[in-house]
């Protein structure tokens, strides 16, 4: 099979998300622009927006490569959260299109709660970066 350009891979991403939300119940909308969008998001560009009753996610798909991206990431979400109804989520690929790390292994329930307090002690100290790393 011939290498994917990098737009076709950065799509295939985005469909795999989107299947996602859609098994979950979600009316998904990739690449919404114009009168998709809301007001609120005019200046953006998201991967999708998954709408399921009064909850509405804005994704974005990202691999661990465009981890210099995460400025522009990071305005979105801020926008977002000021938002009623309305949550920001980052998919964090890895290669090859999978969401699995070779060798990685699953964490605890202990240590993914050990993990969400690091998180939140982060977030709450204005350690954005160190908290998208960790989360």
């Amino acid at each position: 099979m011939a290498d994917l350009t990098a737009r076709e891979s950065e799509s295939l991403r985005v469909q795999k998300v989107e299947q996602v939300y859609r098994d979950k119940g979600y009316d998904v909308l990739i690449e919404p622009q114009g009168d998709q969008l809301p007001d609120f998001l005019h200046a953006f560009q998201p991967d999708l927006i998954a709408h399921k009753g009064d909850e509405h996610i804005v994704v974005e798909v990202r691999t661990r490569g465009q981890v210099s991206d995460f400025p522009q990431v990071n305005e979105l979400a801020k926008v977002v959260r000021n938002e009623a109804d309305w949550r920001f989520q980052l998919f964090l690929m890895g290669p090859e299109n999978s969401f699995f790390v070779d060798g990685a292994s699953p964490l605890t329930v202990e240590e993914i709660r050990s993990r969400r307090k690091e998180v939140a002690l982060f977030l709450q100290n204005g350690h954005l970066e160190a908290a998208f790393l960790m989360g």
